[in-house]
């Protein structure tokens, strides 16, 4: 990813292979590197608008739920797909970088888990 660059768009797709629904999980999105600074915008499905997303630029798995996070839910056998678009601030410098992206349930504990390097070059 370029630093300064426009956003890169991806997509999460969240199943649940279970015969019950899952009524609610909070997805987590989490960036590791020294002072690479993001901006995550998720794609609201009801308005067709892309809104800002919780992302956190630390280097340490979040901790229980973000009470200010979006809440999904799944449905039985069913596919859930989240649309986003991130980008990093012009002063994020060259470095190997991390992408987590974690699904808590509503208490908080993680249920899954993914992670992604990401290469940021100058901008």
């Amino acid at each position: 990813m370029k630093a300064g660059a426009a956003p890169v768009e991806f997509s999460v797709a969240l199943t649940s292979r279970s015969d019950k629904a899952i009524a609610a999980v909070a997805p987590a999105f989490e960036l590791t590197g020294s002072g690479a600074r993001s901006t995550l915008l998720r794609l609201d499905s009801t308005t067709g608008s892309w809104v800002s997303a919780s992302a956190a630029n630390t280097g340490s798995a979040p901790i229980g739920a973000d009470p200010n996070a979006t809440s999904y839910g799944i449905p039985a056998k069913g596919t859930l797909t989240i649309r986003y678009r991130l980008s990093l601030g012009a002063e994020s410098r060259p470095q190997q970088a991390q992408a987590f992206f974690y699904v808590l349930d509503a208490e908080g504990r993680q249920l899954a888990s993914a992670t992604q390097p990401i290469s940021v070059t100058a901008g």
